[in-house]
């Protein structure tokens, strides 16, 4: 980055990391066009998007601040058609009319996780070919006091979720909106639809415009659509080494905004620029 005469200093440095640890993976670099996306696509490593899905409520705001909506001509069109209308959020409501109403336990709010999340880890932890540990010990470690994040649970103990709310101002995807995330989750798999419900409500309630969230593990990304999710183009990477590759094969991952820099940005506001 400052000298192109040290542009091999990278490879070695990959290497060398390689050679502690051949199953290693890296999530982020918001294109593949970016210096370090490029440097593992040329040591062979394995490229994806983790999908983002998103569900709009309030859709005139939506209209009137998504960025994405800005581009082609044509889109840009009928978005402030939508705004200008008011059609907007008469639409999105549409959009979710027909969803069955997310029935079963409540969700209350916990200050840390504990043994719910122990035992969720055990019972779930066989479905995934690979994960980060879930349990009690690693997530208060990764989610301390502190940042702006609730974390949730089911009354009965069948799932957990972690949210967090930015109040975006002019950003470069999401203009000036509320933008609430499902940053972290783990369920019964029968309950994710449930647990993803009553967590949106919970957002809504907070005066969320958008909610969004990256999962690569497809009962997840399934669920989510259940419940009104819509799939948008995603800039948060997993690049997997030539061995985890080769070890996940077509197993199921379990991946989102907890793997990598965690919510240094979603809880912080650290993208909200001004």
């Amino acid at each position: 980055m400052v000298d192109r005469a040290h542009a091999s200093v990278a490879i070695f440095m990959m290497k060398t990391l390689l050679k502690q640890n051949p199953r290693i993976y890296a999530v982020g670099m918001g294109s593949e066009s970016s210096p370090f996306a490029r440097l593992v696509k040329a040591l062979g490593w394995k490229l994806q998007p983790v999908p983002l899905l998103f569900r709009v409520l309030n859709g005139n705001r939506f209209l009137r601040e998504a960025r994405a909506l800005r581009e082609p001509q044509w889109r840009r069109r009928a978005a402030e058609f939508g705004y200008a209308s008011r059609l907007g959020s008469v639409g999105f409501r549409l959009l979710h009319w027909r969803m069955p109403p997310a029935s079963g336990q409540e969700i209350e709010e916990v200050g840390r996780f504990s043994d719910v999340a122990d035992t969720l880890w055990k019972k779930q932890r066989s479905q995934w070919v690979f994960a980060s540990t879930r349990d009690a010990a690693a997530l208060n470690n990764l989610y301390p006091p502190g940042f702006r994040i609730r974390r949730w649970q089911l009354r009965d103990g069948a799932g957990w979720a972690l949210s967090t709310l930015t109040e975006f101002q002019d950003h470069h995807h999401f203009g000036t909106m509320r933008v609430g995330t499902i940053a972290d989750l783990v369920a019964e798999p029968e309950r994710l639809p449930v647990l993803i419900e009553k967590v949106v409500g919970q957002l809504r309630a907070d005066g969320a415009d958008l909610v969004v969230s990256n999962q690569m593990d497809p009962m997840c990304q399934a669920s989510l659509r259940a419940r009104g999710f819509l799939q948008g183009p995603s800039n948060f990477l997993f690049a997997s080494s030539v061995a985890l590759t080769r070890t996940i094969g077509a197993g199921r991952v379990h991946l989102n905004r907890g793997d990598g820099d965690g919510l240094i940005h979603l809880a912080t506001g650290d993208h909200a620029q001004r």
